[in-house]
Parts: structure tokens; C-alpha cells; sequence
């Protein structure tokens, strides 16, 4: 998956992508995007990217498309500074090394990274290893959570947004169930 190119572009209607063109050359990898949305939140970086004339002043939504077969949207979208941590396997694995015994949070984080298109079957298999092991003593478990190591970019950043997602709305539905609100 590192071969693909990705191309941050403005979708400010339903697939219909504009190219934001850089003056740099390393904006078309998608940890090079990722370090750079990142530094800002959404509404600095249209503000940036305006003062730049790289986008007209009106305020944007962003995607990052690639091709594969035809262009295809990350589905993740772009991470803004509240959304990006430096080291996704750091996060992957202490969550896990969390949760492990979550059997409910972790069997929908594992669904949802197994139909994901643009995971490679590296990290499916070993994501099902973890799955399945989930169970074993912490020095066996922790060994096989090296291997998350030598995963892509792509894929630990797959991983992270879902865990990310998950969690966050794990989070909230928590918190509007301590507060008395209906389970939506």
C-alpha cells in the first residue's frame, strides 16, 4: 500500500474532488499529508491554505483521494490536530493491551478493519492472531503485538482511526448514559 499516491483535495460537493496544489513535492504520501493537516485544526488550516491562495476564501470540506482502480476517497478523511498522534502503533497497542479482554469493543473493531478495502492482508492476518489471542498471558500477547510493528503507514493509520472512532463513540454513548439520556 505505501505505492499508492494520495492527493489532498477540497470535496465541497459529493465527489467532486479539486487538487490543492503544492509547491512541495512530498505532500503526495499520505504520512506527509497527515504531518501537515495535522499541525492545524480545520478552520486555521482553510485559513492557511486561503492567505496561500491555494484555495479560494470560502471555507472547505477536505478529503484525500488515491487511485485504485479509478480514484477512490480515504474514507478515514484528513486528520486535523485534534485528531493525530505521532506514533499510531504506541496508541494501537497500549489500547489493546487495554482492552483485550473487551471481547464486544474489540470484536467491532475487528469487523470493521476486516472489511476495510485498503488494509493489506498482512495486517488482517495479523489482527486476527490478536483477535484470536486475545486471551493468552500478557508476555505472549505483548510478543505478538511486535508484529503490528511492521505494518505500513497506511494500515497503522487504518487501525488507529477505527480505534480512534470507536472509542470515541464508546465514549460518548457512556457519557450520555450517565447522564440519564435514551441510547441511541
Amino acid at each position: 500500500m505505501n505505492d499508492k499516491r494520495f492527493v489532498l483535495v477540497t470535496e465541497d460537493k459529493p465527489n467532486s474532488f479539486e487538487p490543492i496544489y503544492w509547491s512541495q513535492n512530498d505532500l503526495y504520501d499520505l504520512k506527509s499529508i497527515d504531518k501537515y493537516t495535522s499541525m492545524y485544526d480545520k478552520e486555521d488550516f482553510n485559513n492557511m491554505l486561503s492567505n496561500n491562495n491555494l484555495v479560494s476564501d470560502k471555507e472547505h470540506n477536505y478529503a484525500i483521494i488515491y487511485n485504485d482502480k479509478g480514484i477512490r476517497k480515504l474514507k478515514d478523511g484528513v486528520l486535523f490536530k485534534n485528531d493525530y498522534i505521532n506514533d499510531f502503533y504506541v496508541y494501537i497497542s497500549e489500547f489493546l493491551k487495554k482492552n483485550k479482554n473487551n471481547s464486544q469493543l474489540l470484536n467491532n473493531i475487528y469487523q470493521k478493519l476486516q472489511s476495510d478495502k485498503l488494509i493489506s492482508n498482512s495486517a488482517k492476518r495479523i489482527l486476527y492472531v490478536i483477535f484470536i489471542n486475545r486471551s493468552v498471558e500478557d508476555k505472549i500477547f505483548n510478543a505478538i503485538l511486535n508484529d503490528l510493528n511492521e505494518l505500513s503507514y497506511v494500515d497503522l493509520r487504518i487501525m488507529y482511526v477505527c480505534i480512534f472512532k470507536n472509542t470515541e463513540l464508546l465514549n460518548n454513548k457512556k457519557l450520555k448514559l450517565n447522564k440519564g439520556e435514551d441510547e441511541k
